[in-house]
This record gives structure tokens, C-alpha cells and sequence, in this order.
């Protein structure tokens, strides 16, 4: 797996404003120009002279006044695209004081950080992450639209039956009953509360839907959700499948957004260096803004060098390359193998960089959550076999058949190992393949992906979605949930295009793009070889979606240390983030993991 990381320069600091904010009066704010780019993805790889670069990748952005000076880049370097001279660099999404006129920096009164979370911004004010409701005079007169088309209807209908059944000119009603009357009224009842829906949903999908902006928007205005937020881009480059026979498939260019702190961030000084590197992976439905409250501290407690976290494909405000064709390789990125991907060169530039270079024994300290725990695996076989590992599993959803039916199953892809590759060749060759694959996949588009995508904004859209969901499912405590634990899972809701790499990547766990022969079984068997690597499992006591006996079992198979917080859900690192941190600190003094 080689994957070329442009990344010439070191990542800026960004820190948030040690002045309060000022917000500008409603009445006199206007909002931040947009510069007009072609597409998404080319707003994010290039825009024309005198824009910013992101990674080395975006150029610098300046304002409708033609203002000039710094970049506004994700952790990269602005370089002009005429001159190829470097230019100031100023940090993405950083907190501005008042009277902040920085180059294609939003308006100073348009996102702050929260004051119980100051790694944390809150909305701009003009994005809108929930269906708004409608205004009262106007919920008054649907409601009374509603009521007299709904009359009307009945009455109409009523008065057609009846008029129809009678012999002579005159309607004879003296033998409707009180059950004929409830009926009428029930039928009454539901049309007006019908009509009334309708209407109510479309107003609210013509004029006051969710907010869905591009990443290369939200960089260009500096609204990315941290003030260790970071945008780098992957240049092309290729991944091999074993389910697709091993061939080579592309992935990249891609725009990546992950948290980054260390030496000169938000990130405190280290007292002693265990790790070079400490690398967070998230689970399904969430983002790297997860590991936010934790990131920071758990960083500085067991001395790790730097603190990263990454969006996978189809979370967060990574990318979403198009999907559309109908064929497997075009769901890579959205797989765990491409978030791996991912995280592999981030942590390897990391290890690249200054003194790391230098030492002899590297060593990382790899975390995952639930659906990234297979992520985090991936990523230990894929960083070089030298460097020492410590790995903490948290709530791993990891599937492991029975001893007989695991062994079965590794006998069968070894057998089936030809086959399969030959398959995938056929598959490249065949054009009447590709053209039923394009046909299929237009049919899914218009069955599937438009509905359901309708349907999960709808769901999402309702302004307490995370919060209910946090409080009833995933919290150990339904107490203990903040307005910032929802804010986190909300903020990503807003990218465009959120609810189609959700479905993307979806269809590449339904699909088993990236399965491993021998499944997760063969996967941490073969982790566990490596050397200098631990392998540490963490579960809350509470947990409803990863039972606690689940985790359990899978450390008691493989004789690992095995750890519950009790009282905690699926997310003890978001529930209570000191009470984990003390929680790691201890267990690696208890295995006398150093420096």
C-alpha cells in the first residue's frame, strides 16, 4: 500500500484568540465573500492565482476586495501558482480577535470556540445544521388552509355518496348516526393533519433546509469545526485488495481533514516521551471531532510527540470521491483498507519529520473506537515492522466466528485465492460489464440512494437528533450529556454530500470490499505477531450497542489485558475523558511501557 504524502513544510500553529469575541450586530454583518470555483473537488486541489494551499495543495484565497497578504490553509504552506514563492501561512479556523482583517479569514463575529470546550467552535451564524421551524403566522394560516381543504374534501365526498343513493331531489341525512359523524370527523381530522405535513415539509425543503457546504468552502472561510482542525491532500497513488485479487487501485488525489496537536498547539508540554506519535480512530457515525476532548490531554499524559485523529471517507470533512459507477473499486476509499490508508501516512510523516528521523526505535501508540478498532489494526501491519506499537482497543466491533468455522473460512479464501484474481481481471476487461454495472447503479441512485438519502436528512436534520441519540443509546449515563458532545456529532452533518458517503460506505461493508481472508480473527492474530506490539482492551460497563461480555470474550481469546469503566457507554473516552486518560496513564505504568 504506497501512498505519496505532499507535506514540504511543517504544519503552523494554531491557537484560539486570547481576546474575547465580539460578535457584529445582526443588522450590520455582511456576510463573507464566496469566490466562485468550478467544483468541489477542484476548489480543494487548485483555484486560479492568488488563492491558498492546503498541504501544498490549495492555493491562497483573497477576499472580493482584492485584499492580499496570508494564506488560510489546513497545514500546509500558501505558495502563489505563478510565482512559486512561499507565502505567510495563517492557521485554519483559528479564533479572531475583534478588528481581525486577515486574508480570507470569516468575519471575527461568525464562529467562536465554546467556553466548556475551547477546542470546540461553535456554528457560524448563518449555517443552519437542523431543519428550522416555521414561523408562527405561518404555521397559523397552513393550519387553517388545512383545516378548510380538508372540509371541502370531506364534505364533497360525503355529500356524493349520499346524494347518489337517494331516489328522489331531496338528500334525506336524518339516518346518520354518531358513528357516521366520528368517522367523518376522523377522516376530517387526518386529511387537515395530512395537507398540513405536506405543506409544512415543503416549505421547509424549499426555504429552510439544513445547511450543506463543501469542505473547500469551509476552508476558504476558515469554519472547520477546531482550532486544530487540519486539511492535507493525498496525491494519486495505489491500494491493493485481496477481494478484488490483489490488483492495484487508485486512490487519491484526496482531501483529508484530521486534528493535529503537538509541540507549539493547544497541546500542552510533555513531561516525558513514551511515543512519537499517538493516532486516534473513530467509529461509525462519528468523526475525528470524537477524540476532541481526550485528543489534548491524553497526548500529553503518556507523552506522546504529537496527537492525531482522522476523518474516514464518507465521515467528517475528508473528501467523498464519486461512487456512482456501479463498481467496487470506486468504494476503496470509503473502506476501513482506505481509512487505514489514511492514518498510515499521516503517522508516517509524523515519524519523518526532525528529531523523530533521527531516532533509531521509533514507537506509536495507535488508539480505535468500536468500528475503527479494525482501522487501528490495519494501520499496525501496515506501518514498518521495526517500530514499536501499543495498541488500545476501545469497544471493538470485531467479529469472530468460532475457532472450526475460522479455520473453514481461511481454507476456502486460500482456495478460492486464483480464482479470484482472475475473476477481477475478467472483470476489468469486460465492457459489457462496466455498461451493466453504470445501468444497475443509475437504478440504485434513483431506488435507493435518493430516498434514503432524503430520509437519513430528514432524521438527521431534527434539532435534537445527536443529543436523543447520545442520551438513549450510546452514554452510559444519559445525564452526563453536554450541548458540546451533541455540537460534536452534529458539526459534520453540514458537509455536503454527508448523507451520500454515508451510503457509499455502507455499500462497501454490505459488499466486503476489503475483507480479509481469515476475517478480524486472522487480522488480530497476525498484529499480535508483530513484535514489540501490545495489544490492550477497553469497554464501559454500560454499554448497549458493544456489550461489555463481547469485549471481554474477544481479550479472553487472545490472552489480552482486558479493562471495563464502570458506569460508562459505548464512548468512555467522550463521557468522562480524565477518568480515561488516568485510566491509560495507569495501565501503561502497569506494563512499565517507557520512554
Amino acid at each position: 500500500m504506497r501512498l505519496a504524502w505532499d507535506s514540504s513544510l511543517p504544519t503552523p500553529s494554531i491557537k484560539p484568540s486570547a481576546k474575547p469575541m465580539r460578535r457584529s450586530s445582526s443588522s450590520g454583518r455582511q456576510p463573507p465573500p464566496r469566490t466562485q470555483l468550478p467544483t468541489a473537488m477542484e476548489r480543494m486541489m487548485m483555484v486560479p492565482s492568488g488563492g491558498f494551499q492546503a498541504g501544498g495543495v490549495l492555493d491562497n484565497v483573497t477576499d472580493a476586495a482584492g485584499s492580499s497578504g496570508g494564506a488560510v490553509t489546513g497545514g500546509g504552506v500558501g505558495r502563489s501558482s505563478a510565482s512559486g514563492r512561499a507565502k505567510q501561512v495563517l492557521p485554519l479556523a483559528a479564533a479572531a480577535g475583534a478588528g481581525d482583517t486577515r486574508t480570507g479569514a470569516a468575519d471575527p463575529g461568525t464562529i467562536t470556540p465554546r467556553t466548556d470546550l475551547p477546542t470546540l467552535f461553535n456554528f457560524p451564524e448563518s449555517v443552519h445544521p437542523a431543519y428550522r421551524p416555521l414561523p408562527i403566522p405561518i404555521r397559523v394560516g397552513l393550519a387553517v388552509l388545512s383545516a378548510m381543504l380538508a372540509a371541502v374534501s370531506t364534505c364533497t365526498k360525503t355529500a356524493t355518496r349520499i346524494g347518489g343513493g337517494s331516489s328522489g331531489s331531496s338528500v334525506v341525512i336524518d339516518h346518520i348516526n354518531w358513528r357516521r359523524t366520528v368517522g367523518l370527523f376522523a377522516k376530517f381530522a387526518l386529511r387537515a393533519l395530512l395537507i398540513g405535513t405536506l405543506a409544512t415539509t415543503a416549505i421547509q425543503e424549499a426555504f429552510l433546509r439544513p445547511s450543506r457546504i463543501d469542505t473547500a468552502t469551509l476552508v476558504e472561510r476558515g469554519w472547520l469545526p477546531s482550532p486544530l482542525s487540519r486539511f492535507d491532500s493525498i496525491q494519486s497513488s495505489t491500494i491493493a485488495i485481496p477481494s478484488l485479487g490483489n490488483t492495484n487501485t487508485e486512490l487519491g488525489p484526496l482531501g483529508v481533514h484530521y486534528l493535529r496537536c503537538g509541540s507549539g498547539d493547544s497541546a500542552p508540554s510533555r513531561r516525558q516521551q513514551r511515543f512519537d506519535v499517538l493516532h486516534c480512530n473513530h467509529g461509525f457515525g462519528a468523526s475525528s471531532l470524537s477524540w476532541l476532548p481526550a485528543l489534548p490531554s491524553l497526548a500529553e499524559r503518556i507523552g506522546a510527540g504529537v496527537g492525531l485523529a482522522h476523518d474516514a471517507v464518507g465521515f467528517g470533512f475528508t473528501s467523498r470521491p464519486k461512487a456512482s459507477r456501479g463498481r467496487k473499486e470506486d468504494l476503496i476509499p470509503y473502506s476501513l483498507a482506505g481509512s487505514a490508508a489514511i492514518g498510515t501516512k499521516l503517522v508516517i510523516n509524523e515519524l519523518e519529520k526532525g528529531q523523530v528521523e533521527d531516532k533509531e526505535h521509533k514507537s506509536v501508540a495507535l488508539f480505535g473506537h468500536s468500528m475503527g478498532c479494525t482501522t487501528t489494526l490495519r494501520m499496525a501491519l501496515d506501518l514498518p515492522r521495526n517500530t514499536r506499537k501499543v495498541i488500545v482497543l476501545v469497544a471493538p466491533a470485531l467479529m469472530l466466528p468460532s475457532v472450526a468455522a475460522n479455520e473453514k473460512t481461511v481454507a476456502s479464501s486460500a482456495d478460492n485465492k486464483d480464482a479470484n484474481k482472475q475473476r477481477a481481471i475478467s472483470r476489468h476487461r469486460s465492457r459489457a460489464r462496466r455498461i451493466v454495472d453504470r445501468l444497475l447503479a443509475a437504478v440504485r441512485r434513483i431506488v435507493v440512494d435518493v430516498p434514503f438519502g432524503y430520509f437519513l436528512r430528514r432524521v438527521v436534520g431534527k434539532a435534537n437528533f445527536w443529543m436523543s441519540s447520545l442520551q438513549s443509546v450510546v452514554w452510559g449515563h444519559p445525564d452526563d450529556v453536554s450541548d458540546a458532545d451533541g455540537l460534536r456529532f452534529q458539526w459534520p452533518a453540514i458537509g455536503l454530500g454527508w448523507e451520500r458517503g454515508l451510503l457509499a460506505f455502507t455499500r462497501s461493508r454490505l459488499l466486503n470490499v476489503d475483507a480479509i481472508p481469515g476475517g478480524d480473527v486472522k487480522l488480530l492474530s497476525d498484529v499480535l505477531n508483530l513484535p514489540d506490539t501490545r495489544v490492550i482492551i477497553v469497554a464501559g460497563g454500560n454499554d448497549k450497542i458493544i456489550p461489555p461480555t463481547a469485549s471481554r470474550n474477544v481479550a479472553e481469546r487472545f490472552s489480552l489485558r482486558f479493562v471495563t469503566l464502570q458506569g460508562r457507554g459505548h464512548d468512555p473516552f467522550e463521557e468522562n475523558p480524565e477518568e480515561f486518560v488516568n485510566m491509560i496513564e495507569a495501565l501503561l505504568q502497569e506494563q512499565e511501557i517507557e520512554c
